[in-house]
């Protein structure tokens, strides 16, 4: 409500508004605003320099009566009677104006009754006749006009002695009446027509539906000759007499009239004149509000100025070549109240543009910032709002693609979208909406809640997903509880490898839990610094998917060598984990316990004949027994005896992990299986692993040596670090082959 009342305020005080009131009243009453006649009153002459001069000829003369008795020079009453004896016997027509001419005589004296009746007896012209209404030629046109309320005046009282013009049919209850100027006319000659106007038999345009015509005045013909009432008896007498009141106006205007009719010279508006008007008052509106705003102050002016040229160009070229006016008082008001209204609302409304560009400009700074700095939703927010242009079409498309790139892919349609509705050929939109459309993932706050058979690069029309600051190129691998990808650190341009961990496969009473121990221990292994290990280089989450980001390590998991057909050779192997034993050796200093050693942890790069321990820092979380299932989550295959019990884990636990590796990269076979978990920690609890030797005769003794004594039940039994797994191993390592 409040924010419509505003609106309403800064629409009128800014001109528009005040442009449209005087719009609505120039359409709707013309005659009511004051002064607007006197334009036409001002322009008509001037239209008349540009005719020739009109034939000249004695047509009129004007006989005036004292509207009072002369106190100096009385009139006697013989003078009256006179007048009343006289008038019957000239032989000009009399036109007699019986309002303020018949008060003025019966001033005089009581005789004025019959200077009346001697007026009556020389037929004198002073009363209106009523006119016989033509059937219009066009129903629809009178329709038209009727709607538009073109109609002849209500009155046709001679009230002004400077009229330019002058009423010659006017409106009475019982219809159309003839004003008493033509009187001169038999009801024969005329012709009337509320379509067409007034007319004469011989096809000579007295008016138009309106029922004004323009007399000429001076300048055009001799005046209208004044006669002393003494000298009324005197020959010869102008055809029409037109006596009056002296000081009435009307006696001047309807003399110059009849001069006019009398001697052809006139003017009168056509019928489509009074539309044309109309017209141009909504032509000049829609040029005020649409234009005359968006162009400069001088062209708007000029462009105003010419308007106006145009307009008196039109009226003054119809009158020279067709005596015809256009009253064009509408369009005329709108070119001199109007610009001055229509040039305020168009400096308000640039100056609202310049705020609103200000304000605009200062939205699309900020969306660019927070667009950057993740905060799309506030970005969103201030780009709906603001108006259409190349720049906020480039920040949308930017914002879309940071959506995909959170797997917020509603909220990226929803942007390409709004793109479309600006551009619909803007970059490569379509194609992506078209993809987009395809894609079925959760948006929003659990945008990041997808299990671990899911993978959150989508197809390659899509925008690569980020995961905090990395960008995710491909899928690398898959484990229990999350999927290995591919991964670019953008600040840096660096490969990383990034594991995700999805919080939802987690009990949910002990989410939180296990969600603070994977970043703690993850903050820990990120201090590692060895050759062997992976280096961790950021945590993060996303909804319900915890992540890492580690040191890229090119080559292949030694799970991929633990097919019997792909076995590595034995001394490659003592050599490989000896650098991995050293390694947890240094994990184990630091204070660090891997918990998940296994060979998909251990990734060999063949080319440089180097190992390195991976996914440091989550281990712990995947060994945590899940009640729900009565399954272990992690890699129970590879766990040792204390783990299984719940029991505090040492590094020993991973000196029992990197045995079980020993003997599945020698023999192709784990030490302990089961059909189910629990028979698997008994079997790793308390059972005997087959010896390898028996597996595979030609190992060395200090195969069976090692491994027996890494997979000691009691973590007292083992050996107490990876410095003195690693030597036991490169002590008794098989020579390798040459080549």
């Amino acid at each position: 409500m409040h924010s419509a009342i505003r609106a309403l305020a800064v629409f009128f005080t800014g001109g528009s508004g005040l442009l449209f009131a005087l719009a609505l009243a120039l359409l709707l009453a013309p005659e009511r605003i004051p002064g607007l006649a006197r334009v036409d009153a001002l322009l008509f002459p001037l239209s008349l320099q540009l005719l020739p001069p009109a034939a000249s000829g004695d047509a009129v003369g004007i006989v005036r009566l004292p509207s009072a008795p002369a106190s100096e020079a009385p009139l006697r009453l013989e003078a009256l009677d006179e007048l009343a004896q006289v008038l019957p016997k000239v032989g000009s027509s009399v036109v007699w104006l019986p309002d303020e001419a018949l008060r003025a005589a019966t001033t005089w004296s009581a005789d004025g009754r019959a200077l009346e009746q001697a007026l009556v007896n020389a037929n004198a012209i002073h009363r209106p006749t009523p006119l016989h209404e033509i059937a219009p030629d066009h129903a629809w046109r009178a329709a038209f006009l009727g709607w538009l309320g073109i109609r002849p005046p209500a009155t046709a009282l001679l009230d002004d002695g400077n009229a330019t013009k002058v009423p010659l049919v006017f409106s009475t209850a019982s219809g159309s009446a003839a004003s008493s100027l033509l009187g001169l006319y038999a009801p024969t000659d005329l012709s009337w027509s509320t379509t067409r106007g007034l007319r004469l038999t011989d096809n000579r345009q007295l008016t138009g539906p309106d029922g004004y015509f323009y007399p000429h005045g001076s300048g055009q013909a001799h005046e209208p000759r004044e006669i002393p009432l003494d000298r009324l008896a005197a020959n010869p007498l102008p055809s029409l007499l037109v006596i009056g009141a002296a000081g009435d106006p009307a006696v001047d205007t309807a003399a110059g009239a009849l001069n006019a009719l009398v001697l052809s010279t006139y003017s009168y508006s056509p019928w489509w004149s009074a539309p044309l008007d109309k017209l141009l008052v909504l032509l000049l509106l829609a040029h005020y509000l649409l234009i005359l705003p968006r162009a400069s102050v001088t062209t708007g002016f000029l462009l105003t100025l010419l308007i106006a040229g145009a307009l008196l160009a039109v009226q003054f070229g119809l009158q020279l070549g067709r005596l015809q006016w256009l009253a064009l008082g509408g369009a005329q008001g709108m070119l001199l109240a109007g610009y001055p209204l229509a040039a305020l609302a168009a400096y308000a409304a640039k100056d609202r543009r310049r705020l609103q560009q200000e304000a605009d400009q200062a939205r699309l700074t900020l969306a660019r910032q927070q667009i950057r700095q993740g905060e799309l939703e506030q970005a969103r927010g201030h780009l709906l709002v603001t108006g259409s242009g190349r720049e906020r079409l480039e920040l949308l498309y930017d914002l879309a693609i940071a959506y995909e790139r959170r797997r917020q892919y509603r909220q990226a349609r929803e942007v390409f979208a709004a793109c479309l509705r600006q551009d619909k050929r803007f970059r490569d939109v379509k194609e992506r909406l078209a993809v987009l459309t395809q894609v079925a993932a959760p948006s929003g706050p659990a945008a990041g809640a997808l299990t671990s058979a899911s993978t959150l690069v989508m197809p390659h029309a899509v925008e690569k997903p980020v995961l905090g600051r990395y960008r995710l190129e491909r899928e690398l691998g898959r484990g229990a509880m999350g999927v290995v990808y591919l991964g670019t650190d953008p600040k840096i341009s660096r490969n990383v490898a990034i594991k995700t961990l999805d919080m939802a496969q987690l009990p949910q009473d002990e989410a939180q839990e296990f969600k603070e121990r994977f970043f703690r221990e993850a903050e820990a292994a990120g201090r590692l610094n060895h050759p062997a290990i992976v280096t961790i280089y950021d945590v993060g989450e996303e909804g319900e998917l915890a992540f890492i980001a580690m040191d890229y390590a090119s080559g292949q998991p030694l799970s991929h060598y633990t097919e019997r057909d792909r076995l590595l050779p034995v001394a490659s192997v003592y050599a490989l984990l000896a650098e991995v034993a050293e390694a947890l050796d240094y994990a184990h200093s630091k204070g660090v316990v891997h918990r998940d050693i296994k060979p998909a942890n251990l990734i060999y790069d063949i080319d440089t004949d180097s190992v390195k321990i991976t996914d440091f820092g989550i281990a712990r979380i995947g060994d945590t027994r899940r009640t729900s299932t009565g399954t272990v989550l992690g890699s129970p295959s590879y766990m040792a005896p204390e783990q299984f019990a719940g029991g505090t884990v040492q590094g020993t636990a991973d000196i029992f992990s990197l045995g079980v590796t020993f003997y599945q990269l020698l023999t192709g076979r784990l030490p302990f299986s089961a059909d189910n978990v629990a028979q698997l920690a008994y079997q790793i609890s308390q059972g005997r692993h087959p010896d390898v030797r028996r597996i595979r005769p030609d190992l060395p003794g200090s195969a069976s040596r090692i491994v027996n004594k890494a997979l000691a039940k009691k973590p007292a039994d083992r050996y107490q670090s990876g410095r003195e797994m690693a030597e036991a191993l490169r002590r008794s390592a098989p020579k390798r082959k040459a080549g």
